[in-house]
Protein backbone atom coordinates (compact mmCIF):
# COMPACT_ATOMS: atom_id res chain seq x y z
CA UNK A 1 0.00 0.00 0.00
CA UNK A 2 1.21 3.54 -0.68
CA UNK A 3 3.05 5.75 1.77
CA UNK A 4 1.31 9.11 2.29
CA UNK A 5 2.53 12.58 3.23
CA UNK A 6 -0.32 14.70 4.61
CA UNK A 7 -0.45 18.47 5.02
CA UNK A 8 -2.98 20.83 6.61
CA UNK A 9 -2.57 24.60 6.47
CA UNK A 10 -4.53 27.85 6.48
CA UNK A 11 -4.47 30.25 3.53
CA UNK A 12 -5.94 33.76 3.57
CA UNK A 13 -8.91 33.78 1.17
CA UNK A 14 -7.41 36.77 -0.66
CA UNK A 15 -4.31 34.63 -1.44
CA UNK A 16 -6.17 31.58 -2.73
CA UNK A 17 -5.33 32.22 -6.41
CA UNK A 18 -1.64 32.64 -5.58
CA UNK A 19 -1.80 29.45 -3.51
CA UNK A 20 -3.37 27.53 -6.43
CA UNK A 21 -0.51 28.67 -8.68
CA UNK A 22 2.02 27.59 -6.07
CA UNK A 23 0.25 24.24 -5.54
CA UNK A 24 0.21 23.50 -9.30
CA UNK A 25 3.94 24.15 -9.49
CA UNK A 26 4.58 22.03 -6.38
CA UNK A 27 2.46 19.22 -7.81
CA UNK A 28 4.52 19.22 -11.00
CA UNK A 29 7.73 19.08 -8.96
CA UNK A 30 6.50 16.20 -6.75
CA UNK A 31 5.23 14.20 -9.72
CA UNK A 32 8.41 14.76 -11.77
CA UNK A 33 10.49 13.44 -8.88
CA UNK A 34 8.46 10.27 -8.35
CA UNK A 35 5.29 10.85 -6.33
CA UNK A 36 2.40 8.62 -7.44
CA UNK A 37 -0.17 11.36 -6.80
CA UNK A 38 -0.41 14.89 -5.48
CA UNK A 39 -3.73 16.39 -4.32
CA UNK A 40 -4.63 19.81 -2.87
CA UNK A 41 -8.13 20.44 -1.45
CA UNK A 42 -9.78 23.62 -0.13
CA UNK A 43 -12.04 23.29 2.90
CA UNK A 44 -15.74 23.24 2.05
CA UNK A 45 -17.37 21.61 5.08
CA UNK A 46 -14.82 22.16 7.83
CA UNK A 47 -16.57 23.07 11.10
CA UNK A 48 -14.75 24.83 13.90
CA UNK A 49 -14.86 22.27 16.71
CA UNK A 50 -15.13 22.95 20.42
CA UNK A 51 -11.99 21.00 21.30
CA UNK A 52 -10.31 19.86 18.07
CA UNK A 53 -10.83 20.49 14.36
CA UNK A 54 -8.92 21.24 11.20
CA UNK A 55 -9.30 25.02 11.69
CA UNK A 56 -8.12 24.78 15.31
CA UNK A 57 -5.16 22.59 14.35
CA UNK A 58 -3.77 25.32 12.07
CA UNK A 59 -5.14 28.27 14.07
CA UNK A 60 -7.22 29.39 11.07
CA UNK A 61 -8.59 32.92 11.25
CA UNK A 62 -12.02 34.01 10.00
CA UNK A 63 -10.56 35.26 6.70
CA UNK A 64 -8.66 32.01 6.01
CA UNK A 65 -9.56 28.74 4.32
CA UNK A 66 -8.21 25.36 5.44
CA UNK A 67 -6.19 23.44 2.85
CA UNK A 68 -5.83 19.67 3.15
CA UNK A 69 -3.34 18.02 0.82
CA UNK A 70 -1.44 14.81 0.36
CA UNK A 71 1.12 13.10 -1.84
CA UNK A 72 1.47 9.35 -2.24
CA UNK A 73 4.53 7.22 -2.91
CA UNK A 74 5.25 3.53 -3.44
CA UNK A 75 6.83 3.23 0.00
CA UNK A 76 8.71 5.17 2.69
CA UNK A 77 12.09 4.75 0.98
CA UNK A 78 10.68 6.20 -2.25
CA UNK A 79 9.16 9.07 -0.28
CA UNK A 80 12.51 9.86 1.33
CA UNK A 81 14.22 9.89 -2.11
CA UNK A 82 11.47 12.05 -3.63
CA UNK A 83 11.60 14.55 -0.75
CA UNK A 84 15.38 14.97 -1.12
CA UNK A 85 14.93 15.73 -4.82
CA UNK A 86 11.98 18.05 -4.20
CA UNK A 87 13.85 20.05 -1.56
CA UNK A 88 16.87 20.36 -3.89
CA UNK A 89 14.74 21.44 -6.88
CA UNK A 90 15.40 25.12 -7.72
CA UNK A 91 11.67 25.73 -8.28
CA UNK A 92 11.11 25.09 -4.57
CA UNK A 93 13.76 27.62 -3.50
CA UNK A 94 11.97 30.75 -4.76
CA UNK A 95 10.84 33.53 -2.48
CA UNK A 96 7.80 34.54 -4.56
CA UNK A 97 5.42 32.41 -2.48
CA UNK A 98 6.73 33.15 1.01
CA UNK A 99 3.84 35.47 1.88
CA UNK A 100 1.03 33.27 0.51
CA UNK A 101 0.47 31.45 3.83
CA UNK A 102 2.02 31.15 7.28
CA UNK A 103 4.20 28.03 7.14
CA UNK A 104 4.64 28.07 10.93
CA UNK A 105 0.99 27.00 11.31
CA UNK A 106 1.19 24.18 8.74
CA UNK A 107 1.03 20.64 10.11
CA UNK A 108 2.40 17.68 8.18
CA UNK A 109 3.57 14.14 8.56
CA UNK A 110 4.25 10.83 6.85
CA UNK A 111 1.82 7.95 7.20
CA UNK A 112 1.82 4.24 6.41
CA UNK A 113 -1.42 3.13 4.80
CA UNK A 114 -3.61 0.91 6.99
CA UNK A 115 -6.57 0.53 4.62
CA UNK A 116 -6.66 1.46 0.95
CA UNK A 117 -10.11 0.95 -0.58
CA UNK A 118 -10.69 2.24 -4.07
CA UNK A 119 -13.41 1.67 -6.62
CA UNK A 120 -13.17 -1.67 -8.37
CA UNK A 121 -13.12 -5.21 -7.07
CA UNK A 122 -12.94 -5.34 -3.29
CA UNK A 123 -9.57 -6.59 -2.18
CA UNK A 124 -8.08 -6.23 -5.65
CA UNK A 125 -8.99 -2.61 -6.39
CA UNK A 126 -6.03 -1.02 -4.64
CA UNK A 127 -3.59 -3.53 -6.14
CA UNK A 128 -4.96 -3.03 -9.65
CA UNK A 129 -5.04 0.76 -9.25
CA UNK A 130 -1.50 0.75 -7.88
CA UNK A 131 -0.23 -1.33 -10.78
CA UNK A 132 -2.07 0.87 -13.28
CA UNK A 133 -0.54 3.99 -11.70
CA UNK A 134 2.88 2.37 -11.84
CA UNK A 135 2.45 1.46 -15.51
CA UNK A 136 1.20 4.97 -16.36
CA UNK A 137 4.15 6.52 -14.51
CA UNK A 138 6.57 4.25 -16.42
CA UNK A 139 5.05 5.16 -19.81
CA UNK A 140 5.01 8.86 -18.96
CA UNK A 141 8.61 8.75 -17.75
CA UNK A 142 9.72 7.06 -20.97
CA UNK A 143 7.83 9.61 -23.07
CA UNK A 144 9.34 12.48 -21.08
CA UNK A 145 12.83 11.13 -21.68
CA UNK A 146 12.09 10.93 -25.41
CA UNK A 147 10.44 14.40 -25.41
CA UNK A 148 7.22 12.92 -26.77
CA UNK A 149 3.88 14.57 -26.33
CA UNK A 150 0.69 12.60 -25.79
CA UNK A 151 -2.48 13.74 -27.49
CA UNK A 152 -5.95 13.60 -25.99
CA UNK A 153 -8.13 10.74 -27.17
CA UNK A 154 -10.57 13.21 -28.74
CA UNK A 155 -7.95 14.95 -30.90
CA UNK A 156 -8.09 14.83 -34.71
CA UNK A 157 -4.91 12.75 -34.92
CA UNK A 158 -6.30 10.07 -32.62
CA UNK A 159 -9.73 10.14 -34.28
CA UNK A 160 -8.07 9.62 -37.67
CA UNK A 161 -6.00 6.77 -36.30
CA UNK A 162 -2.79 8.76 -36.58
CA UNK A 163 -1.50 8.57 -33.04
CA UNK A 164 1.94 9.70 -34.07
CA UNK A 165 3.45 11.70 -31.24
CA UNK A 166 4.80 15.13 -31.95
CA UNK A 167 7.80 16.58 -30.27
CA UNK A 168 6.72 19.05 -27.62
CA UNK A 169 7.44 20.72 -24.30
CA UNK A 170 6.36 17.70 -22.34
CA UNK A 171 3.75 15.04 -22.02
CA UNK A 172 0.17 15.40 -21.09
CA UNK A 173 0.34 19.18 -20.88
CA UNK A 174 -2.93 20.18 -19.25
CA UNK A 175 -4.71 17.03 -20.43
CA UNK A 176 -6.95 14.90 -18.24
CA UNK A 177 -4.80 11.90 -17.39
CA UNK A 178 -7.56 9.42 -18.23
CA UNK A 179 -7.99 10.70 -21.79
CA UNK A 180 -4.60 10.11 -23.42
CA UNK A 181 -4.44 8.12 -26.62
CA UNK A 182 -1.84 5.50 -27.33
CA UNK A 183 1.41 6.39 -29.00
CA UNK A 184 2.24 4.50 -32.18
CA UNK A 185 5.52 4.41 -34.03
CA UNK A 186 5.65 7.16 -36.65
Amino acid sequence: MPYVDGFVLAVPKKNLDAYKEMARMAGEVWMEHGALSYVECAGDDVPFGELTSFPRAVQAKDDEIVIFSWATYRDRATRDEVMKKVMADPRMKGEEYKDVFDGKRMIFGGFESLVDERSGDRGRGADIAGRALGLCWFVLSCCRRLSLRLRPSGSRACAAGRSRPDRGRGIGDRLPRDRWCCLAPG
